[in-house]
């Protein structure tokens, strides 16, 4: 009898764990959907995701960050591009996120312009001496130097105040979001589409806003203890340029589908210590909501035992890396001893501190904190083909079962 018990309460854990994916899936479908603009700044994206979270923390009985709801609200500058782009040579319009970029941080440029090849050899001074209408031409396609990439980038910024800028690339095509903007545009583009052109086209608009209004997600389980673990994950991304999406399946909308499957199993239990769930916002501007939140914290920062930080899990196929385990190095043994008994992943990467995801400002403050990413699989990167059709999730289930396993650990 008491084996046939222990086979079905197994069998039930096995099934939970399995519908994870399912759900967690779905969720990723969810948020990188064309209805999520992005989770940017454009068409309400960050909030529209925002709420999408803080529903489903409420349909999971967690407790709200206050008496108004789950929103922590602070502001930010950033740089948007709501309108339409479109960029031309010889009258064939070139797409958006596949022929060209524009750099996060680019202005307005329309008209018909003339192209100048800058030529590194000769002094600037001599060469900028041009007409309004002329597009700058930066070649770093065969330039592997890190200080020559430097100086090329302090040149960009320069002529950006006069002059639109294309910087010839080889590189793949990897956007970003800007709380600042230059008064020109600039573009990176392929070397062989500018070759033998003379003139190119642009309608490129840009939108600065100050001050603009979003919010941290946050929940709460209470524990058995006056203590915490924090789950984090953003959920913002680079929402769109122009009218082209980027989706930002693995980053991050698989965290936030994590920090979701997690607070709906933690919902339903009794834990040791308190649980918080925090989907950060902002993220992609500069790590502008864990910022706000270490300075403005709901809870006393000192009451938290590890904060647990998850960012592109995507995948896992190659194994997790942990940003932070070098100074978190009780913790992450205990990890690893789980990990090598159950044989969740084939490598767990120790890396030391990086300002990279939101654990950095909860490290900053001594809080204790780690980051876990996953790697292998697909290479999409903020780019528009970050998309949740090709997200393998080879390995949700094992890191959600890690996690699960390593937290009565701490």
């Amino acid at each position: 009898m008491i084996n046939r018990f222990l086979f079905y309460y197994l069998l039930c854990i096995c099934f939970q764990i399995s519908a994870q994916k399912e759900i967690a899936s779905k969720h990723i479908a969810n948020l990188s959907s064309n209805e999520m603009y992005g989770r940017g700044y454009v068409k309400e994206g960050h909030n529209i995701a925002a709420n999408y979270i803080s529903k489903e923390f409420c349909n999971y009985g967690l407790k709200p960050y206050n008496e108004n709801g789950f929103f922590q609200g602070f502001n930010i500058n950033v740089n948007t591009f709501p309108n339409k782009i479109q960029v031309s040579l010889n009258n064939k319009i070139l797409e958006t996120g596949k022929d060209f970029i524009l750099e996060p941080q680019s202005g307005s440029a329309y008209g018909s312009y003339d192209l100048y090849r800058f030529d590194p050899n000769l002094s600037i001074e001599k060469q900028l001496d041009l007409p309004v209408k002329t597009v700058v031409v930066l070649d770093v396609s065969k330039v592997k130097n890190i200080d020559s990439i430097s100086v090329f980038e302090e040149l960009k910024h320069e002529i950006a105040k006069v002059f639109p800028v294309i910087m010839l690339t080889k590189n793949k095509f990897t956007w970003s979001v800007s709380s600042f903007a230059f008064p020109n545009p600039v573009i990176q583009m392929r070397p062989s589409d500018l070759k033998n052109k003379q003139k190119i086209q642009l309608n490129i608009s840009n939108k600065f806003i100050n001050d603009l209004s979003t919010q941290n997600v946050i929940g709460e389980i209470k524990g058995r203890k006056d203590k915490y673990v924090v789950f984090s994950a953003h959920y913002d991304h680079l929402g769109m340029m122009g009218d082209v999406i980027f989706p930002g399946a693995n980053d991050n909308a698989s965290g936030a589908a994590m920090l979701l499957s997690l607070a709906n199993y933690y919902a339903k239990k009794k834990p040791k210590y308190s649980m918080m769930f925090i989907g950060f916002a902002a993220e992609e501007v500069g790590l502008k909501g864990s910022s706000y939140f270490v300075n403005n914290p709901s809870i006393d920062l000192n009451k938290i035992q590890l904060v647990i930080n998850l960012d592109i899990v995507g995948t896992g196929s190659e194994g997790i890396a942990i940003v932070n385990a070098k100074e978190q190095e009780n913790s992450v043994k205990k990890l690893i001893r789980i990990n090598n008994k159950n044989k969740f992943f084939s490598k767990v990467k120790i890396r030391g501190q990086a300002p990279n995801s939101d654990h950095y400002w909860f490290s900053q403050k001594e809080v204790p904190a780690i980051f876990i990413y996953t790697m292998g699989g697909i290479k999409a990167y903020h780019d528009i083909y970050d998309i949740h059709q090709t997200l393998p999730l080879d390995n949700f289930k094992e890191l959600y079962s890690l996690l699960v396993s390593f937290v009565k650990k701490i």
